[in-house]
């Protein structure tokens, strides 16, 4: 797999750059900051958008799908993983 060459990294970073100074722009215009929700919540997913082709008008409704997921309860309690892990063993 060459995912991550060389080139694709360079390539890479500079996208990234590009993100990480219009998110920091947006800041400096509006005249505030919280570090976290403005700028160190959104730029990872913004890089993994990018890496998937994920166009921008639906970078804001995966954000709300991803969150509403992550306020479920787990599935995966441990009597569900013990369970699981008895099935395995035979």
């Amino acid at each position: 797999m060459n995912a991550f060459t060389p080139q694709v990294v360079a390539e890479m970073r500079t996208s990234i750059q590009h993100r990480a100074d219009r998110l920091l722009d947006e800041m400096e215009r509006k005249g505030t900051c919280d570090f976290v929700s403005q700028f160190a919540y959104p730029l990872p997913s913004l890089v993994i958008f990018d890496l998937l082709g994920v166009p921008s008008e639906d970078h804001e409704t995966i954000r709300k799908a991803a969150k509403a997921l992550g306020m479920f309860p787990s599935a995966y309690t441990s009597a569900t993983l013990n369970r699981w892990n008895a099935s395995q063993n035979g």
